[in-house]
């Protein structure tokens, strides 16, 4: 038995919860999406 040796998931703080995957996961993909769709919109042209 290897004492210094912690299991996979403790190894990055992940708990393996659904919370823990959204924040980690879809909250970046969210937040990337966002930040390219209003990058990409037009300027409004003054008339």
């Amino acid at each position: 038995m290897l004492a210094g040796i912690a299991p996979a998931p403790a190894a990055h703080g992940a708990s393996g919860t659904w919370l823990d995957e959204f924040v980690e996961l879809g909250l970046p993909l969210i937040l990337f999406i966002a930040l390219y769709f209003w990058s990409s919109r037009k300027a409004k042209r003054k008339q």
